[in-house]
């Protein structure tokens, strides 16, 4: 895989549509930009609402994750194993 690490939330849709990745990984507590609305607006987005969207979260929300369309939720800490576990239950791995 090809990591791209974004630390400016604003940039998220644009790199999306850019780059077309086979998963988004998304934390919802980034600065300036409440990361439930980001994956809103993935969502929405035509171009980005097929990329499946792992959500990772010191928060214990993953119905609501879910609910706003994300294909998994891993709360934090994450270990390696958790990531592996869910990329593969996605199907990227």
């Amino acid at each position: 895989f090809t990591v791209i690490g974004v630390d400016n939330p604003h940039q998220v849709l644009s790199l999306a549509r850019q780059y077309r990745p086979v998963l988004i990984t998304l934390d919802v507590m980034m600065p300036g930009l409440d990361g439930w609305e980001l994956l809103q607006s993935l969502r929405m987005d035509e171009e980005t609402r097929q990329i499946p969207v792992l959500v990772c979260s010191a928060w214990n929300e993953p119905e609501l994750a879910k609910s706003l369309g994300a294909v998994a939720f891993l709360k934090k800490p994450i270990t390696r194993q958790d990531l592996l576990s869910a990329l593969e239950q996605i199907g990227v791995l």
